[in-house]
């Protein structure tokens, strides 16, 4: 019997910290109000029937055979194919080896993506009648979770909230891999110093650098080069950083993220932060994430940015996942922030509407990256992929 996986959408004390030079303001700032409405927050979530699939696009993993012939798994691509009538039928983790006994227990080399011109019913029907799998999902469509603003400076309240100072007197991070599983990570004047060799999983190469600007702002707050007398400053200056694109500018698929949150692993990483999801379960996914979990990897993800009272968004759902909601600077539930029992956690993500210090600027949350017209600078961003 094949189990069906729903799609996954878019909801898409003691010691100061470091010193830097204030960044003269222009004079003619313009603050650009979020794309997402305070009246239009805090429902009960989404229905699952409205996420968004890629139309024709499936992923399918067949079910396992006991002692198996070579030639029988190298030939399940091909039959998925006639049996479908499908096209560019190929492995999801074939950029991994799929002879490590961890990624066995995964079943890696029994996941595959394929088009094929029919719907997901008949998808199903088909390889039902003919075939022995586990399960079929479409592809779908994640982006990342944030709403951006611009380029200004204030000083970072999210991070004397977290107490940044008196915890980088017992630890800077020294040693821990982080991966920024994300749009990818790009080197400005204030980056994060260890940043390690990454992979792209949406072109497929190894150039992970950022071409929309969230991973990059991600990956400051968690390690922003700190006391160098420039810009801001990170969380935890000296993890190494694990750069991974799964998003292009306009978000990526249950399929690319599943693949660098394996990756990610078998790279050595010790945290994975997922800031981005959409709005239903994804099999592949959660296999990925649970295969993270065996494997000791802490994985951390966004809530989502819908103010939804009793729904947290995918992957943060999982109950393998440290859900992450948003606070404002008074520590109370930004209006945005995803909500329910799935959550185990909240952080400052900000309020970029708000300026309840009385600055004169929006409390969001403040880190170097690029706008979408390239210009590097320091920009407040709010969302629960700033808390995560």
């Amino acid at each position: 019997m094949i189990g069906r996986a729903a799609g996954m959408g878019e909801g898409s004390g003691g010691c100061e910290g470091p010193v830097g030079e204030p960044i003269e303001l222009p004079a003619d700032i313009i603050v650009v109000e979020p794309t997402i409405s305070k009246e239009l927050m805090l429902t009960d979530g989404p229905e699952l029937s409205d996420t968004e699939v890629v139309p024709g696009e499936f992923i399918v993993k067949v079910a396992a055979e006991e002692n198996p012939a070579p030639s029988r798994q190298a030939s399940a691509p091909t039959e998925l194919m006639q049996l479908v009538g499908g096209e560019k039928v190929k492995p999801v983790f074939s950029r991994l080896s799929n002879t490590g006994s961890g990624l066995r227990s995964l079943g890696a080399g029994r996941i595959f993506s394929f088009k094929a011109g029919a719907d997901v019913d008949e998808v199903v029907a088909a390889l039902e009648e003919e075939f022995d799998v586990e399960w079929v999902e479409p592809v779908t469509r994640i982006r990342p979770f944030v709403t951006p603003n611009d380029p200004y400076w204030v000083y970072q309240w999210n991070m004397a909230t977290l107490g940044a100072g008196t915890a980088w007197n017992t630890s800077r991070g020294q040693g821990v891999v982080v991966a920024i599983v994300d749009t990818g990570v790009s080197i400005g004047d204030d980056s994060p110093i260890n940043l390690l060799p990454g992979h792209d999983f949406f072109d497929n190469d190894d150039d992970a650098s950022d071409t929309h600007g969230h991973g990059t702002h991600v990956a400051g707050t968690v390690a922003q080069h700190t006391d160098n007398g420039v810009g801001v400053a990170g969380l935890a200056p000296e993890v190494d950083i694990l750069p991974v694109r799964v998003l292009g500018p306009d978000g990526g698929t249950n399929e690319t993220v599943a693949q660098g949150i394996v990756w990610a692993v078998e790279q050595g990483a010790q945290v994975i932060n997922l800031s981005l999801g959409g709005g239903g379960h994804s099999q592949l996914v959660a296999d990925a994430v649970e295969y993270a979990y065996n494997n000791g990897v802490t994985v951390v993800a966004a809530s989502g940015n819908d103010g939804y009272n009793n729904y947290v968004c995918y992957p943060a759902h999982y109950e393998s996942v440290i859900a992450v909601g948003a606070t404002d600077l008074e520590g109370t539930r930004s209006y945005y922030s995803n909500a329910g029992s799935e959550l185990d956690i909240a952080a400052p993500g900000g309020d970029v509407t708000a300026d309840l210090d009385g600055d004169g600027y929006g409390d969001g949350i403040l880190q170097e990256t690029f706008n979408e017209n390239g210009v590097w600078g320091y920009y407040f961003f709010q969302g629960t992929s700033m808390a995560t």
